[in-house]
């Protein structure tokens, strides 16, 4: 029995992040017992989300309405600038750092062996946002694989004369784990005991 359309679907949810082909395989049937109108509902709520949300050209982070809120909130007393490799990691950390606290999406990691480089990520909205005149800290909030290292190390030596004080996440979290995948008592830890340079 061939069942192509069933099998191009499966492949399409296999390539979303942290779906296998197995979990695609019982998403794709899920999807298929649906009723026709709960299909079309999500079909439009996607689109519907994907015609107002934007991606701020300034720090990275999706906003939806006439201005970006990350950019426009003013700093906390502390000055935190957090800085993130996806905007999905902004919803995650939120909510353990102060009111106040700006975000920057750097929107990947370095990494020479997918030859993606300093100039393929949002680094220079990034030095610009170092001379706003309230921030105090810049904080490097990456998961701790390779890329990862690779690119808070490469922040660190670009942005340590800049007088600003730069911390990163301790070493709270699992080597080799994404933020999205790391428990929030990790996640508590490793803001808690962050490191000076």
């Amino acid at each position: 029995m061939s069942l192509q359309a069933l099998e191009r679907l499966t492949n399409w949810i296999a390539a979303l992040p942290g779906m296998g082909i197995k979990s695609a395989s019982r998403a794709a049937y899920y999807l298929l017992d649906l009723p026709e109108e709960r299909i079309r509902d999500f079909t439009e709520a996607l689109l519907h989300a994907r015609s107002l949300i934007r991606k701020c050209p300034v720090c990275g982070c999706y906003w939806e309405g006439k201005t970006c809120q990350s950019c426009c909130i003013p700093y906390s007393k502390e000055g935190i600038l957090c800085v993130v490799e996806t905007a999905q990691d902004v919803f995650i950390l939120k909510k353990y750092l102060p009111n106040g606290t700006r975000f920057h999406v750097l929107g990947g990691k370095l990494s020479p062996l997918q030859g993606i480089a300093p100039s393929d990520l949002n680094i220079e909205p990034l030095e610009n946002r170092l001379k706003e005149k309230e921030l105090k800290e810049m904080l490097i909030a990456l998961g701790s694989d390779v890329e990862s290292e690779t690119t808070s190390n490469y922040l660190l030596t670009r942005f340590k004369e800049t007088g600003i004080k730069i911390s990163r996440l301790a070493f709270g979290l699992q080597v080799g784990a994404s933020l999205s995948a790391t428990d929030e008592r990790s996640i508590q830890k490793s803001l808690s005991g962050r490191v000076f340079y």
